[in-house]
């Protein structure tokens, strides 16, 4: 499941259909530091060490300013 809530985030900027490109979905931050998130993606990677969640974190800590609803 938990490439299912990284293909969300990636959804979050990378808006590949029509739907996504309509509504363009972002996430909600609620204070929450980059460096929380950043951490919290770096943790996952280290645990589900596999080429996919790497490269995936990756694009997401590289996007994040485009992900959130507000700037940091």
């Amino acid at each position: 499941m938990s490439l299912v809530g990284l293909d969300g985030v990636i959804a979050c900027f990378h808006y590949d259909t029509l739907n996504l490109k309509r509504i363009e979905p972002k996430l909600i931050r609620d204070d929450v530091s980059r460096d929380e998130i950043e951490t919290t993606l770096n943790n996952y990677a280290k645990r589900d060490d596999v080429p996919r969640v790497t490269r995936a974190v990756q694009t997401i800590a590289a996007k994040l300013d485009s992900i959130v609803d507000s700037p940091f």
